[in-house]
This record gives structure tokens, C-alpha cells and sequence, in this order.
């Protein structure tokens, strides 16, 4: 995927997902990278659960989006697979459809979750997906 990207000049900043406006800064001034500092659409594939502290995660996804914006999650539902905590380095063990719209509720003012037909799969053991899509105004 990333030599994809760069084939199309696109170039990924790495950075922490609390403090992602930061990191474009950093890219912009260290590298010389050239990177909007506002997106029309910022997308999360199977990390949010990995997040920290996922509100202050959802803050710093809002702050790089455009007017009429928004942010698309796909992550893992909630389950029970404790040992992927310690062998997946897992924060949390997913999010209920309730629990993503209460979280991103705060900060977005619409936010549609759903549960999508795909999953993951790690050592035999099945994890839903979900689909939430969070939108700037």
C-alpha cells in the first residue's frame, strides 16, 4: 500500500493519532512534505481500538477535517478475547454500536454506526466489524 501511495505522490505521515494536526506540521516543516493541513475524509481501518484514549483520538480527527467533512471508522465490535490484549497489544477489545455513537457523539454532531458483513480473523478466533461514519457538520 505504501509503495502504491508513493507511486502516486502521496506521501504518509506517521505520527500518533491523538496529535495528527501536529504531526502534518512536523512532516510540512522537517521534511518538506507539503501535506494539506485540512482532508475532506479521514479514515481509521482497524486501529481505534488501539487508541488510548479514544476521545481525545476523535478530537484530533476533527480538527484536520475540512467544512462538511467527515471521518470513517472500521473497527473490530466488542468481544470477549481478553488474550488479545497481550498478544495483539489490544487497549480495548472493541466498541458496542452504542458505545462508538455515544463516544463520537460528544464530538460529532451525526454519527451513523453499523455493523458491516466482513470480519477478522487471528489465530481461529472471529471478530465482527464495524462501520462508523462521523461527520463534521
Amino acid at each position: 500500500m505504501l509503495r502504491r501511495l508513493n507511486e502516486k505522490g502521496i506521501a504518509p505521515i506517521w505520527g500518533v493519532a491523538e496529535k495528527i494536526r501536529e504531526f502534518i506540521e512536523i512532516a510540512n516543516e522537517h521534511y518538506g512534505i507539503n501535506a494539506p493541513k485540512e482532508f475532506d475524509v479521514v479514515l481509521s481501518t482497524l486501529a481505534f481500538h488501539r487508541s488510548l484514549k479514544p476521545e481525545i483520538v476523535l478530537k484530533s480527527m476533527k480538527s484536520v477535517l475540512k467544512e462538511s467533512s467527515k471521518v470513517i471508522i472500521v473497527d473490530i465490535l466488542k468481544h470477549e478475547h481478553e488474550e488479545f490484549k497481550e498478544t495483539l497489544k489490544d487497549t480495548h477489545l472493541g466498541f458496542t454500536l452504542e458505545e462508538i455513537e455515544g463516544l463520537a457523539s460528544r464530538i460529532f454532531p451525526k454519527v451513523m454506526a453499523q455493523y458491516i458483513d466482513a470480519y477478522c480473523e487471528v489465530d481461529g478466533v472471529i471478530v465482527g466489524l464495524y462501520n462508523a461514519v462521523l461527520y463534521k457538520k
